[in-house]
């Protein structure tokens, strides 16, 4: 039963990698070459690996990074002295302990520090963003404003004109109800704007 499993567990893992390299070469076929050397890479050195340090490197190494090999000698000298442990050996294993966790507690620090440094460089970049966002937005507002130049050029040659002209022959200075919807339009338009310099 044991070597059907691993035959099934075995057949598995090839047929997974077939498929994960058929839709590599469909999805990404200039990455191919680049991704099967970097596996064949990683293959090689955990096969060197293996045949240096034994069969169980992987647990002896997570053992001594995890546990550590000072923990596990003075749990076995703890257990070894049960029924009435001395002094010396459960402060040897309880120091053993805190500095253990302490360890990984640092280590856990600092891989939670890693998230937070790469969010506070976004929101650096994303308030720059913003701030460029604005820029933008008040070059656009300015340019639109300052299209309306023309239209007030407009408005005062027809300003003169019929100031010229005597609307209406009254001998009265005034303007026609048109112009002057012109002119209220023209003056709610008008309004200071943002000049961003370089």
């Amino acid at each position: 039963m044991d070597r059907f499993l691993k035959f099934i567990g075995l057949l598995t893992c090839i047929i997974l990698i077939v498929l994960g390299a058929r839709w590599l070469i469909q999805h990404f076929p200039k990455y191919v070459g680049l991704t099967l050397q970097v596996l064949g890479g990683v293959a090689l050195v955990v096969l060197l690996v293996r045949l240096y340090l034994g069969r169980d490197w992987l647990r002896r190494l997570g053992q001594e990074f995890v546990i550590g090999s000072d923990l596990i000698q003075a749990a076995e000298n703890f257990l070894n002295d049960l029924p009435k442990p001395k002094n010396e050996t459960t402060a040897n294993f309880i120091g053993h302990l805190v500095y253990r966790f302490t360890r990984l507690g640092v280590i856990g620090l600092v891989l939670a520090l890693i998230p937070i440094t790469l969010l506070y460089q976004q929101n650096r970049l994303l308030s720059k963003q913003n701030e460029r966002l604005d820029q933008q937005t008040y070059l656009q507002e300015a340019e639109r404003r300052s299209s309306l130049v023309f239209l007030f050029s407009n408005v005062m040659d027809a300003i003169d004109r019929e100031l010229k002209d005597d609307y209406n022959d009254d001998g009265l200075r005034n303007l026609s109800p048109q112009l002057v919807g012109r002119i209220i339009a023209l003056s709610t338009r008008l309004k200071p704007y943002r000049y961003l310099d370089k």
